[in-house]
């Protein structure tokens, strides 16, 4: 009996050894390992669209900065006016035109020759992850491409996309398993092997997420594209991975938003701040209602946005990054937050 049980014992700490083994043998050859040892960092673009209704496009660029542990997630909005081309057109439209004349892999080449127009060539992205979502819907169980009523309200359509962008970066075994599967069906430049590792490796690091939403501005009662501030986001923010502690700690201007339909919660958060010497200079109601609180940072705060996120218990960060904006830092707070002072009782 003893000797079984020390037999076991043995062929477990072999098989651990061997997995031991074969992790750092898969490392060595892991292209996307090569690239955080080279740079600091490694980024993937990832595009999801959908057959039967193309218009449907979702597009991002996802940066992991291995020396601050931070997953950046840049969401593209594709619906924008870009005046990329001679016509006044957005991304998606002209997407959806590829489409019409050409296969799929056209469109999407297209798609990002002209972003990076927009963006500079010197921001070449290393790995790219084109997914159909009718694939999407076999890999993630139960994954609901969910419309809001006011998806025209530019800030729903962001948190549509970053609820997307959740799923398919948090994978459950299952999930994995169904992914491996249907790997054939996703255009890539990355290994199956490989993919199934960076998955694991997230998983086991735990990054803290941060979103980036495109600079957008209004241009003769239009919405499109704000270069500059896209950018002056990319070059002093987005893909630059120093370390956190040599960012600024300066004071910071913040303004309230009550997106949560109760009354006085703006206004409630905003003496609850100002208690904790946070400069607070105005609070206001929403026109659109969140079930979730947000941050939104607009000069590139991360460190006090990451503070003000632990203070309303939210994961949820996204930079809007506007140089123009008075602001410095703008809390959604959701139905999800929950004040109560005095006057309450």
């Amino acid at each position: 009996m003893k000797i079984t049980n020390i037999t076991r014992i043995v062929n477990l700490i072999i098989f651990a050894i061997s997995l031991i083994f074969i992790y750092i043998l898969l490392n060595k050859k892991d292209p996307i390992i090569f690239q955080l040892k080279k740079k600091g960092y490694v980024s993937c673009s990832v595009t999801l669209w959908k057959n039967n209704f193309p218009s449907k496009l979702y597009s991002y660029i996802i940066l992991y900065d291995s020396k601050n542990n931070l997953l950046k997630l840049f969401c593209i909005n594709t619906n924008i006016k870009s005046f990329i081309t001679k016509s006044n057109i957005s991304i998606k439209e002209e997407f959806i035109k590829n489409i019409a004349n050409h296969n799929i892999n056209f469109a999407i080449n297209s798609f990002y020759k002209n972003f990076y127009r927009i963006i500079g060539k010197k921001h070449i992205i290393d790995f790219y992850l084109n997914i159909n979502i009718n694939t999407l819907d076999k890999i993630i169980s139960k994954f609901k491409d969910v419309q809001y009523n006011c998806y025209n309200n530019n800030d729903l359509q962001l948190i549509h996309q970053i609820n997307i962008i959740k799923r398919l970066l948090r994978l459950t075994p299952n999930m994995v398993i169904n992914a491996c599967k249907y790997y054939s069906s996703i255009d890539t430049n990355i290994s199956k092997c490989s993919f199934i590792i960076s998955i694991l490796r997230l998983k086991l690091l735990k990054p803290q997420y941060i979103f980036y939403e495109m600079p957008i501005k209004f241009y003769k009662q239009q919405l499109q594209l704000d270069n500059t501030n896209i950018q002056e986001c990319l070059n002093k923010i987005y893909f630059c991975t120093r370390k956190l502690s040599k960012y600024s700690t300066r004071n910071i201007i913040i303004d309230i938003k009550n997106a949560s339909n109760e009354a006085r919660m703006a206004e409630k958060a905003t003496w609850l701040l100002r208690g904790k010497n946070f400069d607070v200079i105005n609070w206001s109601n929403n026109v659109i209602n969140f079930e979730k609180t947000f941050i939104k940072d607009y000069k590139g705060n991360f460190l006090q946005a990451l503070q003000l996120a632990k203070i309303f218990n939210t994961n949820t960060i996204i930079t809007s990054y506007n140089k123009d904006n008075y602001a410095d830092i703008c809390i959604l707070l959701g139905k999800d937050y929950k004040i109560y002072d005095i006057l309450d009782n």
